[in-house]
């Protein structure tokens, strides 16, 4: 289903705004600031929290796909959700596609694609997975596709790790563990949480 979201505010969005605000610190905020709601899908897998350096993305070398950049945004006790955002390469000669993420961190995973069409922000879960074309990368970054880890488990603390499973058409399933940077970060860089 397409969730709508008017940038007017209403009586109806002064009473949402705490959900709102959750939902858009979890990484689902389009660039113009609205905040778009959350369905529901996929199954899930395990946390990990490690105090050691952020180890690599993938642990699948041999795979056309690889991994790079995967974060969190910490959420704030009782979000609803948060926002995971990865790099994917696709080097294989071959098309492929993200069909699912799973991970214990949360009770299930979505795929998204935000779009603003005439300042309204559209926010929809990818039901087929998201395409990798051969030879190409796909960003999953706040304001466009992005994962949404539904019902988190308990919050997401900067400078913890989330482990989880990617499943492709195509490639072998890889593991990826996800840094947690922090509530305000943009990218994989921001709010390490390491001495450097």
């Amino acid at each position: 289903m397409t969730t709508l979201i008017n940038r007017k505010p209403t009586s109806l969005m002064r009473v949402l705004a705490p959900w709102l605000l959750a939902i858009a610190l979890a990484g689902c905020q389009p660039a113009g600031g609205e905040a778009a709601d959350a369905s529901v899908a996929a199954p899930a897998a395990a946390p990990v929290a490690v105090a050691s350096p952020v180890p690599p993305a993938s642990d699948a070398a041999t795979s056309g796909i690889h991994v790079d950049q995967a974060w969190i945004r910490a959420t704030p006790p009782g979000a609803p959700a948060a926002g995971g955002f990865l790099q994917l390469h696709n080097a294989g000669g071959t098309d492929d596609r993200l069909l699912s993420v799973t991970t214990a961190a949360a009770a299930r995973t979505e795929i998204h694609e935000v779009t603003e069409v005439d300042g309204v922000a559209r926010m929809r879960p990818l039901a087929d997975g998201l395409a990798l074309p051969a030879g190409g990368a796909v960003s999953l970054a706040p304001g466009g596709y992005h994962l949404m880890l539904l019902e988190p488990v308990k919050p997401l603390v900067e400078g913890e790790r989330v482990e989880a499973t990617l499943r492709f058409a195509q490639a072998p399933e890889q593991r990826v563990v996800f840094a947690v940077r922090s509530l305000t970060a943009t990218s994989s860089a921001d709010g390490d949480g390491h001495a450097h």
